[in-house]
């Protein structure tokens, strides 16, 4: 057992197993404690759709949040999520994170209406404001998540116009 930082403060232990004498330090450096509504925010590199902070960990990429809530509390193998209070992202401050199950997790995020679907929001109108009608809804297979997601069929139409307009713009460009 080794204490670090703020955890001694607290009088907690923080597990350090497997962790280089190095890491701990070089992951607290890569956090902003500024914030003035309390949230340590992570400037270390973020994942690119979802914008939650990332950091290489014992070997495979992870959730900045989760690592700090491990230096934490020294619960590495738990599967359950790591939730935020303050619902900011790039929050890693242990005071703002507790641990939930996924469905706890979801919950509280339609409770606080931030969920990504827009349908599990009870959206009415897709994203560029056309009507979900059984006749302007269209469904389609969505590879990363392995179910079929509604689509807005206004809005399909409109960019396959678009990229007919883009192609048949580049075929008079190459006949001349």
């Amino acid at each position: 057992m080794a204490f670090h930082g703020d955890a001694q403060s607290r009088g907690r232990a923080v597990h350090v197993a497997n962790c280089k004498a190095k890491a701990i330090p070089r992951f607290w450096a890569k956090v902003d404690r500024s914030d003035l509504f309390g949230c340590w925010l992570w400037t270390g590199a973020k994942h690119l759709q979802h914008g939650y902070g990332r950091v290489r960990w014992r070997g495979r990429a992870v959730n900045a949040h989760r690592v700090a809530l491990g230096l934490i509390d020294g619960d590495w193998d738990n599967p359950l999520d790591v939730c935020h209070t303050c619902d900011v992202r790039l929050c890693v401050n242990p005071a703002h994170l507790w641990r939930g199950s996924r469905l706890e997790n979801m919950r509280d995020a339609k409770a606080k209406g931030r969920l990504t679907w827009p349908v599990l929001n009870g959206a009415t109108h897709c994203i560029h404001g056309h009507e979900w009608t059984p006749e302007n809804t269209g469904k389609h297979w969505n590879n990363r998540f392995q179910r079929f997601a509604r689509r807005c069929l206004t809005c399909s139409k409109i960019q396959n116009n678009q990229r007919n307009k883009a192609y048949r713009q580049r075929q008079r460009a190459q006949e001349t």
